[in-house]
């Protein structure tokens, strides 16, 4: 929370200094808020089964809404994900990947290829007053969506999966245990 105070007090003496005193508050909640939000993402957690309408659009749960916070305008990026499935990403957490991704050179044949796999199929979206987003018929062809889906959320990601896709790809592997042991090794080994 002191990142967040510290944060928005350089946002107040911004203001203050160009005379619009007026707008302070409002800019000082949503700066705090956006901060809290991005930590909150950070914990994300849940499967849920949704239909898709005949028209493609899907309502977000409300325990998963809850989960992300408030974004900037209900504006939100529907991509292609890692498999065969859709990533969906507010807003605010798309800018900082392609901040990252602007690190890329275009004069690197493999990073070109990669930038333009990862942006070919991403799509703005917006939240609707009832909390459906509207998947474009190029997405659910590219990932088989049919009209039922799983949104699986976890950490700070939320994908979409086809339900029969989902069902039949995602399993717990055999072997969860020592995959689990492994992986904790190496977090505990990095600290």
């Amino acid at each position: 929370m002191q990142l967040c105070t510290f944060y928005c007090t350089l946002q107040i003496i911004s203001l203050v200094k160009y005379g619009r005193k007026w707008e302070f508050v409002s800019i000082f909640l949503y700066f705090c808020e956006t901060r809290k939000n991005y930590k909150q993402m950070i914990g994300l957690t849940g499967n849920y089964e949704v239909k898709v309408d005949s028209k493609g659009r899907l309502r977000l749960p409300t325990n998963l809404l809850q989960q992300i916070g408030v974004t900037d305008d209900n504006q939100y990026v529907l991509n292609k994900g890692m498999g065969k499935c859709l990533r969906l990403f507010p807003k605010k957490q798309w800018t900082e990947i392609t901040q990252e991704m602007s690190k890329l050179s275009y004069f690197q044949n493999k990073e070109r290829d990669f930038l333009r796999y990862f942006y070919q199929m991403a799509t703005q979206i917006e939240l609707d007053a009832n909390d459906r987003i509207l998947i474009s018929k190029r997405l659910m062809d590219a990932v088989d969506i049919k009209d039922e889906v799983v949104i699986t959320a976890f950490h700070d990601v939320i994908e979409i999966w086809d339900s029969k896709t989902y069902h039949a790809d995602i399993k717990e592997p055999e072997n969860f245990a020592d995959m689990a042991d492994e992986i904790w090794s190496k977090i505990n080994s990095n600290k």
